[in-house]
């Protein structure tokens, strides 16, 4: 039996969703593919919906590290707008990544470039209740789109084409209440 450390776990079970899928991943599988006793698992986890959370996490950080922060002179549509698309990209790129995604709570570290953008967004007009409700919007218009996408048994035609769409009138419709 071997030692392992969270990060260890972390990709591990990152391999084991994109191959068996959520439905797939549970602790006794994630312990055998370590080549340890399930128990030793909670040393780093308190239970499965933490693994989850952790793996959701880790997907949305990698997803997000190129949009970090706003290019200079970016308005906040174009950057939540980019935001957007390379979440979708990170979920895509994990087997149901959006289903695990779906739920989770934002660890406290994850919002540092959040609170740049609502910074962003209340400096331009829009109330704290009206750019909250816009992220959380995009955000889950995003998870929506990528679970139909993630869901279907052939793929979507025009799936890139009808996100931009619906993310293009989510943000026009913001921007026309930060002008009322």
């Amino acid at each position: 039996m071997t030692t392992v450390d969270r990060d260890t776990v972390l990709a591990t079970a990152l391999r084991l969703l994109d191959e068996v899928g959520l439905d797939g991943l549970s602790m006794r599988r994630l312990a055998d593919a370590l080549d340890i006793k399930a128990p030793t698992l909670y040393w780093h986890f308190a239970d499965k919906r933490a693994l989850l959370d952790a793996l959701s996490a880790e997907i949305a950080a990698a997803a997000m590290d190129p949009v970090e922060h706003p290019l200079p002179g970016q308005a906040w549509p174009e950057w939540l707008a980019d935001r957007a698309r390379a979440f979708r990209r990170g979920l895509l790129a994990h087997r149901d990544g959006a289903r695990l995604h779906a739920g989770t709570v934002p660890r406290a570290g994850d919002t540092t470039s959040l609170q740049r953008l609502v910074e962003m967004m209340i400096a331009d007009g829009l109330s704290q209740e009206d750019t909250l409700g816009t992220v959380l919007a995009v955000s889950r218009y995003t998870v929506g789109c990528v679970i139909e996408e993630q869901q279907a048994t052939e793929p979507l035609p025009d799936a890139d084409r009808h996100f931009e769409h619906g993310l293009r009138v989510l943000l026009l419709g913001a921007q026309q209440d930060s002008l009322s």
